[in-house]
């Protein structure tokens, strides 16, 4: 339902731009975004998800033959999974309206399987009349997405 969603977003301002060629062209796309690099060090081993991004507890004592913890080992991770990079559209004019649209997407894939791997946030486009405003399009939530 995703792809069908993007895909139809993305033909309807194909149209739209071909529909007004011949108008001023003050519209485009800006780019935007952040890096944002995480650095921990864990003093033992640990049950997390997404490659230590979401601790969930310390492992508990686990004796080997000679009386030593097998969980006591440190280690030391860097990620840069939740960086994010946004596209914002600003459009010609369509069916009266003004329009506009975001796009957004993060690397931080969509289950442990595919991590790093980019994963569309928020996809819209939006149509703003003097006093109507329709807005099209999938957003990101917390409890959808892990």
């Amino acid at each position: 339902m995703k792809k069908i969603t993007f895909i139809f977003t993305m033909a309807l301002i194909c149209s739209m731009v071909m529909a007004q060629e011949d108008e001023k062209k003050d519209w485009g796309i800006k780019f935007s975004g952040f890096v944002n690099m995480d650095y921990f060090f864990d003093s033992r081993q640990i049950l997390c998800a997404r490659q230590g991004h979401f601790l969930l507890w310390p492992l508990p004592v686990k004796l080997d033959p000679n009386g030593g913890d097998i969980n006591a080992k440190s280690s030391f991770n860097m990620l840069a999974i939740r960086t994010r990079l946004q596209g914002t559209i600003n459009g010609p004019d369509a069916l009266g309206a003004k329009t506009s649209g975001v796009i957004e997407g993060s690397f931080f894939g969509h289950s442990n399987l595919d991590i790093n791997e980019f994963r569309l946030r928020h996809a819209f486009v939006k149509l703003n009349w003097e006093r109507t405003e329709l807005l099209i399009g999938q957003t990101w939530h917390v409890t959808t997405q892990v």
